[in-house]
């Protein structure tokens, strides 16, 4: 992915290049004008990411050039510089569309600092357009996701999702493994028929068999007419079994009669119940230690893995954090009724630098609580919990000369950087991530 545009409308030289130097220091390809109407010109050709004008240069030309800059590219974010004189007119550019308005005198940091939160946005919007076409536009791709190990994982699915047959996952705690099993059954033949998914650590043994095969009438106090079980809801669909290695073995042996023979009793029950039911069974724990330790059968683990789908934690994908904030951050935003269009870099380097032991589970309630917490347009590193902040990974190497994992990327990037001759592009696709992403690497170093 290319740079982020930025257009410069600024009549006064030294201002002007200063600009320049910012916004190209932020990350931006800049084109400059020194007048509205040299703006106007360029934007018949060509439309902008993003545009900063300084209303001293004259009349209201300013504004027919915001009308322009937002009928060319509606996503188009326009900075307003403005003197204390020309506040009107800087709020009605805000009331057409504009993104904001700064006013003289200002530090060049608090621009930068500007320019680095439309980036961000411009980032955002990007990412939220590829995330949305790719949920969208098929229901069997709904992982959010680009890092290089969540892409094997994905081809994997597709690979073995329409064989049919057993598939059991292993990740640990907060994964998202039912996102995983649902890609599953929307690649599979079954796509059309139900999902359904059993937490196997939420019910005793008899109400986990009850729940699985349902029962008969009168099959114990209580039970005044037969009742389905989810087996038999989720014929021809596809069964999520959650915590597989929290299933008494009592229950086991019932779900390996049904794997074998596709057939089971209702509790209380004499005659067979046939099914078609796809198991995709889910676990956090090592089941060959768990067979190892007597509490799993052995027969019923060789039935579950005929296929193997290993989750990555988060950990292991960094590079997917800032798309699960982004994506996110807009929902939560919506369903709080707030306007947060931007993560500064200091709470997206601590969100980046954290271990998440409780995987995407814990960031997805970390930033519902910092658009919660949030009192303008950006989170910000405040609003992160202590957790995060005190558990973020340090940037520099050890003092017993071991390097850390961020020092550890810096110098892979360094070295593939050198190999293609510091051409960021090549470069990006080598590591697997997009050139935004690769330059954001790059100024956080």
């Amino acid at each position: 992915m290319d740079r982020f545009t930025l257009l410069i409308v600024e009549d006064e030289a030294e201002n002007r290049d200063r600009l320049v130097e910012v916004g190209e220091d932020v990350g931006f390809s800049v084109t400059v004008s020194s007048t509205p109407e040299q703006a106007s010109r360029l934007l018949q050709d060509s439309s902008f990411d993003a545009v900063m004008s300084d209303l001293h240069t004259g009349g209201k030309g300013e504004l027919s050039m915001l009308k322009q800059a937002k009928a060319k590219n509606p996503h188009s974010m326009v900075i307003i510089i403005t003197d204390s004189s020309s506040v009107e007119r800087a709020v009605e550019a805000v009331s057409m569309g504009a993104y904001r308005y700064i006013t003289k005198p200002y530090r060049f940091n608090e621009l930068q600092n500007l320019l680095s939160q439309v980036r961000d946005q411009c980032l955002m919007r990007v990412e939220l357009t590829e995330l949305r076409h790719m949920v969208e536009g098929s229901r069997k791709s709904t992982i959010i996701g680009k890092s290089p190990v969540v892409q094997d994982v994905k081809e994997f699915i597709k690979r073995v999702a329409p064989l049919d047959c057993t598939i059991l996952l292993e990740g640990e705690t907060g994964v998202g493994k039912e996102f995983f099993a649902r890609m599953i059954h929307g690649n599979s033949p079954r796509a059309d028929k139900g999902f359904f998914a059993v937490n196997c650590g939420s019910f005793t043994e008899d109400l986990l068999s009850n729940e699985l095969f349902g029962h008969e009438k009168e099959a114990f106090t209580g039970a005044v007419k037969q009742r389905p079980g989810i087996f038999e809801t989720a014929d021809n669909g596809t069964l999520l079994l959650d915590e597989i290695s929290e299933m008494p073995l009592t229950s086991q042996v019932k779900l390996l009669r049904v794997l074998q023979e596709g057939s089971f009793l209702r509790v209380g029950g004499a005659k067979e119940v046939a099914v078609d039911v796809r198991v995709i069974a889910a676990t956090n724990r090592n089941l060959q230690d768990e067979v190892a330790a007597g509490r799993f059968r052995k027969d019923l683990l060789y039935r579950l893995n005929v296929i193997r789908v290993a989750i990555p934690p988060l950990r292991e994908r960094v590079e997917d954090i800032s798309l699960f904030c982004h994506f996110f951050i807009a929902r939560f935003s919506a369903k709080y009724n707030k306007s947060i269009d931007a993560i500064s870099d200091e709470a997206m380097n601590a969100l980046c630098g954290y271990d998440y032991p409780g995987n995407v589970r814990e960031l997805i309630n970390t930033i519902e609580r910092a658009v919660i917490l949030a009192d303008a347009n950006s989170i910000e590193r405040k609003h992160l919990p202590k957790r995060i902040l005190a558990g973020s990974r340090p940037q520099e190497s050890t003092e017993q000369g071991l390097s850390t994992l961020a020092e550890m990327e810096k110098q892979h990037i360094k070295r593939v950087l050198d190999h293609v001759q510091g051409n960021q592009t090549q470069a990006a696709k080598i590591l697997g991530i997009d050139r935004i992403t690769l330059w954001r690497k790059l100024k956080r170093q």
